[in-house]
């Protein structure tokens, strides 16, 4: 087990809030994790289920790591999280866990799919590239129900900046009145999936990651299935209903 302390908390929305987790002792310390991983997070002294949140940041030498979560109706430890967690509240962390990481070679080009918040994992994993490889060829596809639950889309534009061989679609169902997609960064209205589909972009020698819904993944297959990109390059990491 280890013990975290809610660092800071940023609320997005009424639904997507990210918070930082550091530990409380050295030995509590999340330092040497995989980007891709997961937490199992409980809140101490409740006897509810422990809840799965995959890290949303690249290891940091302070051992604090991001958790992007989204308020589940009737659940009760995001009900907790969003009316009652405030900074220096403690919770329990088991792992990190999981097998969603990194298995492409330096020289594959990397073509990442999220939705909704299934974008913590894939930012890890792009934090690191920024990192250890700025120059590899990068697409990210993001999608997302409604424009207001995008976050830190700043990060994004600092991506795009620091690796020339980046580029990121954007898509959402509902636009709200105030969205302003950044600078050089595409926006399409509709699905992840049907944004992917319209793309003519050749993948077929890329490696996928793709982290969305477990009810979303079927019809993201299918596209990938119909661009010819073959089984074997494609990593899933399926989450939630």
């Amino acid at each position: 087990l280890k013990y975290l302390e809610v660092d800071s908390i940023e609320k997005i929305n009424d639904k997507n809030m990210i918070i930082t987790l550091r530990p409380e002792t050295e030995a509590d310390c999340t330092c040497q994790f995989t980007p891709g991983q997961y937490m199992n997070l409980q809140v101490p002294g409740k006897q509810w289920n422990a809840r799965a949140y995959s890290i949303g940041s690249a290891p940091r030498p302070d051992g604090s790591f991001e958790v992007d979560l989204r308020r589940v109706e009737g659940g009760r430890f995001t009900t907790w999280t969003f009316e009652q967690m405030k900074p220096g509240d403690s919770l329990i962390g088991i792992g990190p866990m999981g097998h969603f990481w990194l298995k492409s070679p330096p020289d594959k080009p990397l073509l990442f799919i999220a939705r909704g918040t299934g974008c913590a994992p894939i930012k890890a994993m792009i934090e690191q590239q920024m990192e250890f490889e700025p120059q590899r060829k990068i697409v990210l596809f993001w999608g997302v129900t409604d424009t207001s639950d995008f976050f830190r889309l700043e990060k994004l534009e600092e991506w795009m900046q620091k690796d020339s061989n980046m580029s990121i679609v954007l898509s959402a169902r509902n636009i709200s009145e105030v969205f302003k997609p950044p600078a050089k960064i595409i926006f399409i209205q509709g699905t992840v999936y049907d944004t992917l589909r319209e793309n003519h972009s050749d993948f077929h020698d890329w490696h996928v990651y793709l982290a969305v819904l477990t009810k979303t993944v079927r019809a993201v297959l299918d596209v990938l299935q119909e661009k010819d990109i073959p089984e074997q390059n494609i990593f899933v990491d399926a989450f939630g209903g």
